[in-house]
């Protein structure tokens, strides 16, 4: 083949390189003068005419020649331009037209490569992209198959779990209403066995209560049978005072608890005496010994019946020691009565007994009544009714707690009239009274009563003779047997059955009338504790206290009734 002439470019235009041939003349399309025949082009597609005078090399060169017009897009105008261009270019500018074009022609070429370079590596990166967008694309419409297959999976779940959540929820509205139905059976049945439970509480407090008034009648009966006025003897153990004697050279001898034997030792022609009474304690017994065998009747004053608890003795045979005594162990009848008491309260309070303490301590000391719980020393002066002893302005003091007996039972001891004696260091030389008022007041039956509870701590019998007592030791000593006498005479015409009984002939006997005599209710009972020492330089006084002791166990106040 033979050999193409290379391609020339003008601008972004690619031509071919060829003779440029000159465009005609517009005048030159018109028929001449000559006659030459005319040529008809169609009038619908005009032909453009270019026509422009030959530039000059400037003008080439920037190719700002006005009359060139518009540059003609297609490769045989510009050939024919630059035919025609030649033609009319005188060869100097000729050739340095050429040269130029060629040079232009050149950087037109490296640019176009350039441009071609830039556009094929764009080519690639937007094939490299369009690939990678593919895949990513391909990618995706996998997983969105996937997600379309796990979505239709999902539904599928969706409506087994909506059918299997209607099938529970219709089980759960079955079994709702069978808990609802059994649940109101519950009800009803709860409703019936709580009014069952309630009637067979009211059946068995009911018979609680019956039970207790049973339990309270039978204990009183048994507590009469034991006598409206019983004695118990205790002896005491051997103390410092005794100066010298022991239990080798003792008087007394216990055989049994209920026996006591008196031994003379040649003093009563050598015989021994022996006394019976219901309760002996002896030397070694306790206080708790002793309280257990007070205390069913102490049980008697929540019952509605006045108790009085006397301990009766010759000064030093431990009086005292048995009501008052001392701390814990050694607390005598008067702390451990309140204690039991208070604990029976909170026992009975769910039978619907409701109980009030108020206490109350007194002495009489030379034949006149003084309170004990008060600081100030007047003479009180009881008045004698009918029925009942009252005393004004005696101090009396709401009981709610065991630390509230002590306090009182501290002021007391201290305001207590002592004195030395020749058979007691600290001998007590009044008659000291305890008294507890109880209220009680059933919330059920509505039943009331009022009892007296006297614990009495009387002061030491003893003759004037052997007590060598003098002066204020004697006016006291007198004072204090005569009121024994009064009491002794009181209860010697109880035992005669005497239409008068003197109970005026002492403060004494006066005070405790009211447990001392049923006054025509027999609502008392009296508990007489003798106390006596086991010393032979007491022997007289001993055996004195046991005769008073059968006299007193043979009286009889009539049956107990309560208030």
């Amino acid at each position: 083949m033979p050999k193409q002439p290379p391609k020339k470019t003008y601008g972004s235009t690619r031509i071919p390189r060829a003779p440029i041939v000159p465009a005609r003349r517009a005048s030159s399309n018109c028929p001449s003068s000559s006659g030459s025949p005319k040529v008809h082009r169609p009038s619908a597609v005009p032909r453009q005419v270019h026509t422009f005078s030959v530039p000059s090399l400037e003008e080439v060169r920037t190719l700002k020649n006005p009359s060139m017009g518009h540059l003609p897009c297609s490769a045989r105008h510009m050939s024919s331009l630059w035919t025609s261009l030649k033609s009319k270019l005188p060869p100097e500018n000729y050739e340095a037209i050429k040269d130029y074009c060629d040079e232009q022609e050149e950087r037109v070429e490296k640019l176009t490569e350039q441009k071609i370079k830039q556009l094929e590596s764009d080519i690639n990166k937007y094939k490299e992209s369009l690939e990678n967008a593919q895949e990513e694309l391909s990618l995706t419409k996998k997983r969105l198959r996937d997600l379309e297959v796990k979505n239709a999976e999902l539904e599928r779940a969706l409506t087994t779990a909506a059918a299997e959540m209607a099938k529970q929820r219709n089980e759960f509205d079955q079994i709702k209403s069978g808990m609802e139905r059994d649940a109101l059976q519950a009800l009803n049945k709860i409703s019936t066995l709580k009014a069952e439970i309630e009637s067979q509480n009211e059946l068995r407090r009911k018979l609680e209560q019956q039970h207790e008034v049973d339990v309270r009648q039978l204990h009183n009966e048994i507590v009469d049978l034991k006598g409206n006025i019983r004695v118990m003897v205790r002896v005491r153990n051997f103390i410092q005072h005794d100066c010298g004697d022991s239990v080798s050279n003792s008087t007394v001898k216990i055989p049994n608890q209920r026996t006591i034997h008196l031994d003379s030792n040649g003093r009563t022609n050598g015989r021994t005496v022996t006394y019976e009474f219901p309760q002996v304690f002896g030397m070694k017994s306790t206080q708790d010994d002793v309280f257990k065998s007070v205390q069913d009747l102490t049980r008697s004053a929540l019952d509605g019946y006045n108790i009085c608890v006397m301990a009766y003795g010759q000064t030093g045979s431990g009086k005292t020691f048995t009501m008052r005594g001392g701390d814990d162990n050694n607390a005598g009848i008067i702390p451990r009565t309140v204690q039991f008491l208070l604990s029976e309260q909170k026992r009975l309070a769910h039978l619907g007994w409701r109980y009030d303490f108020s206490v109350s301590f007194m002495e009489i000391y030379k034949d006149q009544v003084f309170d004990l719980l008060s600081l100030r020393r007047d003479s009180l002066i009881p008045r004698i009714g009918t029925s009942s002893v009252q005393i004004p302005k005696l101090t009396e003091v709401n009981l709610f707690s065991d630390s509230d007996m002590d306090s009182l039972l501290r002021m007391a001891d201290a305001t207590r009239s002592t004195a030395a004696t020749k058979c007691n260091e600290f001998s007590s030389r009044s008659h000291a009274i305890f008294k507890l008022i109880i209220n009680g007041h059933n919330e059920t039956t509505g039943e009331n009563f009022k009892s007296e509870l006297n614990l009495v701590d009387l002061a030491g019998s003893e003759r004037v003779k052997e007590s060598e007592a003098s002066g204020e030791r004697f006016t006291e000593t007198t004072h204090i047997n005569k009121s024994l006498s009064a009491l002794q005479n009181v209860l010697r015409a109880r035992l005669l059955k005497q239409n008068h009984i003197p109970y005026r002939d002492s403060k004494l006997t006066s005070v405790l009338q009211e447990s001392l005599e049923s006054l025509g209710k027999g609502s008392s009972k009296t508990l007489m504790i003798v106390t006596v020492a086991p010393t032979e330089k007491h022997l007289a006084e001993t055996r004195r206290s046991l005769e008073f002791a059968i006299q007193t166990s043979t009286v009889n106040i009539g049956t107990a009734k309560r208030n």
